[in-house]
Parts: C-alpha cells; sequence; structure tokens
C-alpha cells in the first residue's frame, strides 16, 4: 500500500523531473522501462538502455540528472549537474486526526483504519550540485518553478500523464514552504552544492486497516404500528 508519505517523496520527485523535462535538459527513466516475461514490473533491457544512452547523448553536456529520494548505490557517482532529494526528519504536526475512521470497500462493507492521533511535518532536503555558477542558476530556476517557495502542489499518484493535466485539487493539496537553507561545497572535488530544507505541513504517516467491520445498513424497521396496517418501513437508499 502506497503510503501519504511516499506520495510526498514522488511529488517532489515528479514535479522537479517534470520542469527539467519541459526545457529539454533531461529525460524521463520511465520511458525506458519495457515489460518483460517473468517480471511483474517493467524492466530496463539492453536495447532500452542504448537508447537511453543514446538520447542522453544527443542532449549533450547540459543534461541535468535529477534523482529521488534513494541510497547513494542508486544515484552512482556525482555526475553533474544533478538535483537530489533526501529525506531528514519527521516532526510532530499542528492538527489532531480521528484516531479511527471509516472506509467502503468494493464489497459494501465499511472498514475501520486506524491512524496516529496528530499529522506530522516533513521535512526534505532539495540539493542542487553544480559545476559552475551558470550551472547553479538554471537549477535554481528549475527549483523554484517547480516546488514554489511556500505553497500548494499537487499530488503524484503514480500516472505522470494524468498529473500533467491535471491542476491543483479543490482539497487534497500538498502545502509546503522553504524553511532552511545551507551551503555543502564539495572542496575535495571542487564542485558547488546549496541545499533547500521543504517543510511539507499536516501528513498523515500511516493509516492501519483494523480487524472491524461494518456492514451498511439497508434499511430500518419502526415498532410503529400505525391503526389498520401491519408496520412501517423506512428504506434508506
Amino acid at each position: 500500500m502506497v503510503t501519504v508519505q511516499e506520495v510526498i517523496e514522488r511529488t517532489f520527485y515528479i514535479s522537479l523531473l517534470h520542469e527539467t523535462l519541459k526545457r529539454g535538459l533531461t529525460i524521463n527513466p520511465d520511458d525506458y522501462l519495457e515489460v518483460v516475461s517473468g517480471y511483474d514490473i517493467p524492466v530496463p533491457t539492453e536495447e532500452s538502455e542504448v537508447r537511453f544512452l543514446r538520447d542522453k547523448e544527443d542532449i549533450g553536456s547540459k543534461f541535468v540528472y535529477v534523482f529521488g529520494i534513494g541510497n547513494n548505490q542508486v544515484r552512482g557517482s556525482k555526475d553533474l549537474p544533478r538535483i537530489t532529494l533526501e529525506l531528514k526528519a519527521y516532526y510532530p504536526g499542528d492538527i489532531g486526526v480521528e484516531k479511527e475512521d471509516h472506509i467502503q470497500t468494493p464489497s459494501g462493507v465499511f472498514q475501520a483504519i486506524e491512524s496516529d492521533y496528530e499529522t506530522k511535518h516533513t521535512l526534505i532536503d532539495v540539493h542542487l550540485c553544480a559545476n559552475t555558477e551558470a550551472e547553479m542558476r538554471v537549477l535554481h530556476d528549475i527549483m523554484y518553478r517547480a516546488l514554489p517557495a511556500r505553497g500548494y502542489i499537487k499530488p503524484y499518484l503514480n500516472d505522470y500523464e494524468e498529473w500533467k493535466k491535471a491542476g491543483l485539487m479543490p482539497t487534497g493539496n500538498i502545502y509546503i514552504e522553504v524553511g532552511n537553507y545551507y551551503d555543502h561545497p564539495d572542496l575535495n572535488h571542487g564542485f558547488l552544492e546549496k541545499v533547500y530544507t521543504y517543510e511539507v505541513k499536516d501528513g498523515l504517516l500511516m493509516e492501519t486497516l483494523t480487524d472491524t467491520t461494518c456492514v451498511p445498513i439497508k434499511d430500518i424497521s419502526c415498532l410503529i404500528i400505525p391503526e389498520g396496517t401491519d408496520g412501517v418501513l423506512l428504506e434508506v437508499p
């Protein structure tokens, strides 16, 4: 089950990737995954890897690497320019929530779910790494257009084409704001690195299904027997 924290992380990544794609400065890794027999999910192949490297070479030295939240092995060596995300911490939120709620399953039965008593603030670092100030200016512009310094972004739910077409929703958007900034230059390798800490306000970390189920009410029988009738039946649509 995809949790709210995963939605937040993926939304940050896809927002940065989308803005970079619009400028023709990167390529979408998902375009190079193919359905292969024996695998449950699309995977890269030798042919798609050759196509990936060819398309990357066509962009040239302006190519910008965009990495989501992952370990150093996933991100590889620090090829520049690049934008990476790093999950930092969780803090108690400002809003209390109901401990128990109910969702309706496809079968029509209501399933009880439990959550924390309060929301959580999430801190995510955006790392901008570049060789020159000219490259850093480009990375800054990508970040500021993809992620407002203070405002809302629309959540990404694993459908990029649908996400691109949709605007902000009446409710359910993610509120973010920059809470900190610091320089973190790599003096050993001689490149620039600036880090912006975004705070995501009042997210729910995890919802847990319980064993409690509630059968929906179909009718209400009342012990009212008007004269001359067999009773009264109130139907609930």
